[in-house]
């Protein structure tokens, strides 16, 4: 067998099937793909290969907007949690299957129209996600009250330790004293730098040092509790973000089953129009 498929040239036919597939998935069909002789199953793929064909010459249709979410969805499974990129990028699979579903449903025909019911409605689990995640991948204000509140509560305390170094930076006195006329920021706190020979003169923490040794970077002691309060709102926002991320993978983890027969159909599909094309 295998030298008869040596001399029909199979894998070089698999290659070039492979190479017109969108999804990995799909091409792993095509690597799993061998000869058959079983009549009604050719019918099959020949009825198959038909209807891609109609579809293709009605529409420019490709799923390459899916992706591999397999070990993701394992990992929701397993009790694990996504992070926010991850779960952004469930999000767009949903939208592709969702639009796919829909144009399928108009331009498809007989068994690849039948196919189409595979695809599962998702929409609670889409406005979930959409709702909490970025197009960036960032966890957005809203996506809980919690985190709505800790984030106002961020801005205006980062607003009053901006407003008292900038009273200091203004200072005629303490203005001599700086490298530059800046805030930034070291070790996640303000600091403004100072020339290392008026060290003595300010009052605070000094959190680093330039590397040529002529500026420190100091939290004037104006400042110290105010950054204490910041540091704190922060590791409050980072808890309610993996909060609302455990909340959205275990969301995910709930569609286990629909997600992955949505995904399977899609890379059958897709295994059929790499025949089409």
């Amino acid at each position: 067998m295998e030298k008869t498929l040596e001399l029909l040239e199979f894998n070089k036919i698999l290659n070039m099937l492979a190479s017109k597939t969108d999804t990995v998935m799909g091409r792993e069909l095509v690597e799993d793909l061998r000869p058959v002789s079983n009549l009604a199953l050719l019918e099959k793929w020949q009825k198959e290969t038909t209807d891609g064909c109609s579809l293709l010459t009605k529409i420019n249709f490709n799923l390459s907007g899916i992706t591999d979410l397999r070990p993701l969805l394992v990992r929701c499974r397993r009790g694990g949690s996504l992070n926010s990129l991850q779960l952004r990028e469930v999000a767009n699979n949903l939208l592709v299957l969702k639009k796919s579903k829909k144009i399928l449903m108009e331009y498809g025909r007989s068994i690849i129209l039948d196919m189409t019911g595979g695809i599962g409605d998702f929409h609670r689990l889409e406005r979930e996600l959409l709702s909490s995640i970025s197009e960036e991948g960032e966890v957005l204000d809203n996506a809980s009250n919690e985190l709505s509140r800790i984030r106002k509560e961020i801005r205006t305390a980062r607003g009053r330790i901006q407003r008292e170094l900038d009273r200091v930076l203004k200072s005629s006195t303490f203005n001599r004293y700086l490298q530059e006329n800046i805030v930034t920021q070291r070790n996640n706190r303000y600091v403004v730098p100072v020339k290392v020979e008026y060290k003595a003169q300010v009052q605070g923490i000094v959190h680093d040092q330039s590397a040529s040794g002529s500026t420190l970077f100091i939290e004037p002691v104006t400042v110290v509790e105010a950054n204490n309060h910041l540091n704190q709102l922060h590791n409050q926002e980072q808890k309610e973000i993996n909060r609302i991320l455990a909340d959205l993978s275990d969301e995910v983890s709930k569609n286990y089953d629909d997600l992955r027969e949505a995904l399977n159909t899609a890379a059958e599909i897709d295994f059929i129009l790499s025949k089409s094309k």
